[in-house]
């Protein structure tokens, strides 16, 4: 709802087609489609799927998605997703690991630092804004990130280094949490 309140299209989609309508039934303005048809919709596509999700992911839909710019929220957990949150947490960062799933997309990790809910309740509220670490593989999907981000009434930090700027924010680690941009900028350096 963050993205349509904020004024963009919104397409949902999942493995559950009925709950992908009921989403959309519930946002005014929103549309739902197989996951397929949100693929050839979405300029910018935000992929919400559990960490272990990835594999199956990419090899029904990883051809689909070259060329497209992809946010990333996901995170690993050990107890959901067994061995590959294993192996993701022994890499430099999770960004990296997730785009070896997405070969040729462009890749935006960001709103990985807390729930969905954290985000919806803080989205545009008054005073200062909850602050949202962004890193992309290039700079030109970074300046997208961050813009879209700011956009959904957030305060972007454009966090450097490409993917692997995004170790600097990682679920668990020091920038998690509901913080404000200078609070970012403080723990990330």
């Amino acid at each position: 709802p963050i993205f349509a309140r904020a004024g963009h299209q919104v397409m949902y989609s999942g493995r559950d087609e009925a709950n992908a309508k009921a989403q959309a039934a519930r946002v005014q303005g929103t549309r739902a489609g197989s996951v397929d048809e949100a693929i050839a919709f979405g300029e910018v596509l935000l992929v919400a799927i559990p960490f272990g999700a990835w594999p199956s992911f990419s090899k029904e839909h990883g051809a689909a998605m070259k060329g497209k710019i992809v946010i990333d929220p996901t995170n690993p957990n050990p107890a959901r997703d067994g061995e590959l949150a294993k192996i993701v947490l022994t890499k430099p960062s999770t960004g990296e690991y997730v785009a070896e799933f997405l070969p040729g997309a462009k890749l935006i990790r960001a709103f990985n630092t807390t729930s969905y809910a954290s985000f919806a309740k803080e989205a545009g509220r008054p005073g200062e804004k909850m602050g949202i670490p962004v890193a992309a593989s290039d700079a030109a999907t970074l300046a997208l990130g961050v813009r879209l981000v700011n956009d959904l009434g957030f305060d972007a930090v454009p966090v450097g280094g490409g993917l692997h700027g995004s170790a600097k924010f990682e679920l668990r680690g020091p920038a998690a949490g509901v913080k404000t941009a200078a609070e970012l900028k403080a723990i990330m350096g």
